[in-house]
Parts: structure tokens; C-alpha cells; sequence
């Protein structure tokens, strides 16, 4: 995973 901002794409993308 490339995200600047890991805990917000992981906070966005953890939304399962």
C-alpha cells in the first residue's frame, strides 16, 4: 500500500 497518510487510507480503506 503507497499512502502518504497510512493511518488515513488505512482508516478509509478499513471500513469493511
Amino acid at each position: 500500500m503507497k499512502c502518504m497518510q497510512f493511518i488515513l487510507c488505512y482508516m478509509r480503506k478499513g471500513r469493511k
